[in-house]
């Protein structure tokens, strides 16, 4: 796209060479001829008015004459170049300013493409940003599940104890008197698989 921008800014840069040289040739020449045969001609007139009076005049009025006809002729000469250069240069001012048109085109359309990468980016970082709030809330719910299936676990199978050297056939609470040489956590479901049963004593 900013290639496209650049050739149209070069192209737009050569008309205007190429319509200044224009201007510069035939129709320059045939301006200057025009001007010409406008001062001859008041030349002729003034000229003309002071040869009645004065007949020393008719011979410097003939002369401006002769200067005026073939001023005329060189006008003439230099027209038709000089309105197909006219002509030519309207068509180039023409095509600059296609190009021109062509520019601001090709430069809304960068706008535009420029717009639609940023709207882009701002829809891929926000959907970057709702996978991590949503990997987040997943953690969050798993931490929250396994907490309580722990909780339900232990609610299910409480700790009880049993004596440190093993002996006996019961199971007991935490400190009970009939406990002598320490005791071990264990499951409750660990201890009935042992065989033991409530302690009479701490669960009453």
């Amino acid at each position: 796209m900013l290639k496209k921008v650049v050739k149209v800014l070069i192209f737009g840069a050569f008309l205007v060479a190429l319509n200044t040289q224009c201007f510069a040739g035939a129709l320059t020449d045939f301006q200057a001829a025009q001007a010409q045969v406008a001062n001859l001609t008041v030349q002729v007139q003034q000229t003309a008015a002071l040869a009645q009076k004065d007949p020393a005049q008719v011979q410097k009025l003939q002369l401006l004459q002769i200067q005026l006809v073939q001023a005329q002729q060189l006008m003439q000469t230099l027209q038709a170049p000089a309105v197909q250069e006219l002509q030519q240069a309207q068509a180039l001012q023409a095509q600059q300013a296609a190009a021109l048109q062509a520019q601001q085109a090709a430069a809304l359309q960068v706008q535009q493409a420029a717009a639609v990468q940023a709207q882009q980016a701002a829809a891929v970082q926000a959907q970057q940003a709702a996978a991590v709030q949503a990997r987040q809330a997943a953690a969050v719910q798993a931490q929250q599940a396994a907490a309580l299936q722990a909780q339900q676990s232990t609610a299910n199978d409480p700790i009880v104890y049993i004596p440190a050297t093993g002996d006996g056939t019961k199971y007991h609470q935490h400190g009970c008197r009939t406990i002598k040489h320490g005791e071990v956590a264990v499951k409750l479901s660990q201890a009935k698989a042992m065989g033991r049963t409530a302690c009479g004593v701490c669960y009453k």
